[in-house]
Parts: C-alpha cells; structure tokens; sequence
C-alpha cells in the first residue's frame, strides 16, 4: 500500500523521548513503543531497538531491474527518521530512494527540510527546486522555495518570486503574507504595508503571520513598525512570545514602562521561561 497515515510529529516524538516508553518497531509500515512495565519487561528486554544502530537496508538495483518501481518502504522510513530529527539517517533513506527510482518528489522534498534545517540553505533550495519540478501544483513546495531565497538573502529574486504566487493564487493568504515579508526584508516598507494589508483582507485572524513580519521588522531594527503589528497579533490572539518581542521593542524605544508591563505579561503567561524571566529581573 503506497499511502501514508502520518502520525503527528509531537506525538511522535512525545513516545520517543519519554523515557517510560521503548521503542521495539521500526519500519516503513510504522513504529511500535511499549510502556516500561513489568508485564513489558520480557517484551522488551526482546525487542528494544536503537536507532543509534539503525542502516538503511542496501537496495539490489540488480533485482529491481528496469522495471518502475516505487520506492514505498524508504520514503516512508525517511519521513518518520524526518519528523524524529534522525536526519542523517533520513537522508540515507530517501537517497537509497532516489537510487531506485530518480523521479521522487518526496525524497527530494524530504532532502529539501532535512538540509533546511541543518542550516545549508543553498542545497534546501537546489532539493526543493527538484520537487517543485514534479510536482507543479504543490503549494507548500512554492512556499519552501521562496523561504531558502530569503534565508539565502536573495531578497529580490524572493520578491519576485512571491509576486508570481501572489498573482497565481490570488486568495491565499499565505502568498500575500509571503510577499509582505518579503518586501519588509528588501526595505520596500510601503509595499509591505500595502501586501500586509491585502493578507489581513483574506485572513484577519493570522496571528502567526502577522508575528512573523513583525519579526522581521524587529530584527531590521525596525521597532515602532514591530510595534505595530506585535499589537495587532496580540488583539487577535494572546501569546506569551508576542508580548515578550514587544517588551523588547518598547525597551529598545526608551519606553522603560511600557516595557515593564508587557514583560510581566508575557512572564505571566510562561512563568517557566527564562529568557522571560531575565527581561523582568533586568528591566525591574
């Protein structure tokens, strides 16, 4: 069977990471933990695998031949490896999968967000950009490559390239988001007012995305613009990190006060969080 339940990637990991839980499956068709108890015991003390020792199964190209064949078992091996953050052995898997059959966009895909998230933008794109290729109409690809082109700095090709999905899909929000973002990196504040505005037109309730810009507005050093639109995420949905970045902004604008209180607020919110709790000590 060539379809894939995902299981969601906290959960995931939620088992993984738990030290009352042992793996004892892993394969293509899914993952199995047991629950350290005395009935599991003998279970596991069988069974326990780690994944430290895991190697992707070698593929007989020999066996396969000519013939077109799916690659099933390593994509899905490599997703899960993916989402558990085993990223060397998930780029194993899902190039033992470009070895059987060169044609997959999942495992250029999975390429694309293993060496995304290792920090080398440069290969991400040239990854994403070989998924996109076979797979068109996929949006999220789209999104992946406009986010390596502003992480690479090519600022402008990003624009460029977030004014052609926002001409595509005209009422997605994302692409209006994504474009407002872009603007705001490449210093084009109007236009980035005027794409934001657009976004907030097709989705109002966008916190995240509204966050986002703000964010990047913060890290222009652009703070009474963060300012701005840190308050406007706030009146659509309280979030402890929001009311932390607008402290810091109100900090950075000689507003000591209001400083204060958004701090305290953000504390209250996340009484746990250190960063959250260093703000408060140093502006009290």
């Amino acid at each position: 069977n060539s379809s894939r339940q995902l299981i969601p990637e906290k959960v995931l990991n939620y088992f993984y990471k738990n030290p009352d839980w042992v793996l004892v499956y892993f394969d293509y068709d899914g993952v199995i933990f047991l629950k350290k108890t005395k009935h599991n015991e003998p279970w596991i003390k069988k069974y326990a695998l780690s994944l430290d020792q895991w190697q992707a199964p070698p593929v007989s190209l020999e066996k396969i031949g000519a013939r077109e064949t799916i690659p099933i078992e390593q994509i899905h091996r490599a997703y899960t490896l993916k989402d558990l953050g085993r990223y060397n052995l998930a780029e194993a898997e899902a190039k033992e999968a470009l070895k059987i059959s060169p044609l997959q966009a999942d495992a250029y895909k999975i390429l694309g967000e293993i060496y995304s998230k290792k920090g080398n933008d440069k290969t991400a794109y040239t990854y994403f950009r070989q998924a996109a290729l076979l797979l068109p109409k996929d949006r999220r690809l789209r999104y992946h490559l406009g986010e390596e082109l502003l992480k690479l700095g090519e600022y402008q090709e990003a624009v460029d390239f977030y004014e052609g999905l926002r001409q595509r899909w005209p009422k997605d929000p994302r692409a209006a988001f994504s474009l407002a973002k872009a603007y705001t990196y490449n210093r084009a504040f109007e236009d980035a007012a005027r794409s934001l505005q657009e976004a907030l037109h097709l989705d109002p309730k966008a916190s995240a995305d509204i966050l986002e810009v703000g964010d990047v507005f913060y890290d222009l050093k652009e703070y009474s613009r963060a300012i701005s639109l840190y308050q406007k995420a706030l009146a659509v949905r309280e979030d402890a990190q929001a009311r932390y970045k607008l402290a810091l902004s109100y900090k950075e604008t000689g507003q000591p006060e209001k400083a204060r209180q958004e701090a305290a607020k953000a504390l209250a919110g996340d009484p746990e969080n250190r960063d959250f709790q260093a703000l408060v000590k140093t502006l009290n």
